[in-house]
């Protein structure tokens, strides 16, 4: 993926989306210092609202996401300084706690499987690192709605976003002249200051939840030279 393709559906999110600023009116409010080896209610109820924001059907309470957190929070530990773009996701450690952490929560707050909030709730407390799904997402990744559990989340759904995390680095590292850190940066930066695993899945929320909303905004930004022909024609050959 080229970087330009992330700035460009950086910005088409926040223009399809107008539940994006949950998201960011979320991080405003969360309390990193209370997220420790538990976490205090308060917090806890934070993010099952911005959930609910997102999701009205998601079901969770708040004492048993408690419990969760505690049971999970050594692979939290284990894995809190890890980024999509460099964790090495063949380790078997790594691929057993993001397994393990992911069936977790998906599984255990309520009576039901459920993945996208699991991905969600997993990403605002790894930001770096986890890459939030939907079904949309997964069927045009994965091809498979149905493939929403751990092992294919870390088998399978994020090597091919490391890959393309990788790629955004490395275009944006040889356009601009820059070191690979200092690429990653300027991605970031010039995009709300979001995570690159929280941009990535912004790309693909447009692409594959969004896409015909999406193309208007591509058409629009054409028109309007926000775009070349060129990134439009890129980025209408991913959709689905």
């Amino acid at each position: 993926m080229h970087y330009r393709d992330i700035q460009i559906t950086n910005k088409a999110f926040y223009l399809i989306e107008p539940r994006a600023v949950f998201y960011d009116n979320y991080l405003k409010q969360k309390d990193a210092k209370q997220w420790t080896e538990s976490v205090t209610r308060e917090e806890a109820e934070k993010l099952l609202r911005f959930i609910t924001s997102w999701d009205p059907h998601f079901i969770g309470e708040i004492e048993t996401f408690q419990h969760i957190y505690s049971d999970i929070s050594p692979d939290l530990d284990f894995l809190k300084d890890k980024s999509i773009e460099s964790v090495d996701l063949d380790n078997p450690q790594v691929e057993k706690s993001i397994s393990y952490i992911f069936d977790k929560v998906a599984d255990g707050l309520c009576y039901k499987h459920q993945s996208t909030d699991a991905s969600k709730i997993l990403h605002t407390i790894l930001p770096n690192l986890m890459v939030m799904w939907d079904r949309k997402i997964r069927e045009g990744i994965l091809k498979d709605v149905n493939k929403d559990w751990g092992t294919a989340y870390v088998w399978e759904f994020l090597p091919k976003m490391q890959k393309e995390a990788k790629e955004a680095i490395a275009s944006c590292a040889q356009e601009k002249e820059l070191s690979s850190a200092d690429a990653k940066r300027a991605i970031e930066e010039e995009c709300r200051g979001h995570s690159l695993a929280k941009l990535i899945d912004q790309h693909n929320y447009v692409i594959f939840t969004r896409t015909e909303k999406f193309k208007e905004v591509l058409e629009w930004a054409l028109k309007n030279r926000k775009i070349t022909e060129l990134e439009q024609q890129r980025l209408l050959s991913k959709l689905p």
